[in-house]
């Protein structure tokens, strides 16, 4: 359906509301069979591969979103998640700090970030970090959480 870009992955949106994350990531894959540059298609297969734990290639399409987009921020966000989870402080760190400076305003950014200084035991720069987190999302329901922390 080269015609009709994003009809794949529309219907992988879809599935993957559903909680069908199999035929969500079939679907986002047609998308890209004929679009291989449709950035939110590749993310969002990124983000199905991250919630199922294939973190591996969630990594790599998220590198993959990094080289389509090279301004955008999301991409180096999740890539800088994926490496937190994976225990890569240093990696992770690194590619928070660049997703915070291409979004300075998305609060998810800073969030991530402050746990990856934590990880990396530089407590007093993740207080920061989360600090900005609360100051652009006064009302996140983890207020108090992060309160704690600071």
């Amino acid at each position: 359906y080269k015609k009709y870009p994003n009809l794949h992955f529309q219907r992988g949106n879809l599935f993957s509301l559903m909680g069908n994350a199999k035929s969500a990531m079939d679907e986002y894959r047609e998308e890209l069979k004929s679009h291989p540059d449709n950035v939110n298609a590749v993310l969002a297969l990124g983000n199905e591969n991250l919630k199922a734990k294939n973190l591996d290639e969630a990594l790599r399409l998220f590198s993959d979103a990094m080289r389509l987009a090279p301004k955008s921020g999301e991409p180096r966000q999740l890539a800088g998640y994926v490496q937190f989870l994976k225990k890569d402080y240093d990696a992770a760190v690194a590619l928070l700090l660049s997703a915070v400076e291409l979004d300075p305003g998305n609060p998810t950014g800073y969030k991530r970030l402050g746990a990856a200084l934590r990880g990396q035991g530089a407590n007093d720069k993740a207080r920061e970090a989360f600090r900005k987190y609360l100051d652009l999302f006064p009302d996140a329901p983890d207020r108090a959480e992060f309160e704690n922390l600071l």
